[in-house]
């Protein structure tokens, strides 16, 4: 499983970003959603969408570490992990979780390589929204690698 951190501060963007992301993968990689749910009632969702044979989750709630732990047990068997993962937590993800997993003596091969992308927290709605949509343009194009 390859790993896609969506790195920023809390409201920042981050679900925002993750809306967006949904749509278009969707609608630009003609995915078909195979699982959406919402999580706690809010805004944050965790999805599972396939493209071109391949897996996709996305799990937008960032916040809390514990989840986001528990998000990359759950969605082990995909192929790409989307994640939001709040730049305020003392130790990444990336280093906490043993994401390799003995992936060479499994798989014979390579781990993939993970991918951290940042998010500012701009002032305005407007720079915002420039970033959410760089952002969404960014992981785009990081997914058509492994898709």
């Amino acid at each position: 499983m390859k790993l896609i951190l969506l790195q920023g501060p809390s409201h920042c963007g981050k679900t925002e970003t993750f809306i967006k992301l949904r749509e278009k993968i969707i609608s630009d990689f003609t995915g078909t959603e195979l699982h959406f749910e919402r999580i706690n009632n809010s805004r944050d969702f965790q999805s599972v969408i396939k493209c071109n044979n391949k897996q996709i989750a996305l799990f937008s709630m960032g916040d809390l570490k514990g989840e986001c732990i528990k998000a990359i047990l759950k969605y082990l068997g995909v192929d790409v992990l989307v994640l939001a993962e709040n730049a305020g937590f003392k130790i990444s993800l990336l280093e906490e979780v043993p994401l390799k997993l003995s992936y060479t003596e499994i798989s014979g091969g390579e781990p993939p390589a993970h991918v951290i992308f940042t998010m500012d927290g701009k002032k305005t709605d407007s720079e915002k929204t420039v970033e959410e949509n760089k952002k969404v343009a960014e992981i785009l194009a990081e997914l058509k690698k492994s898709i």
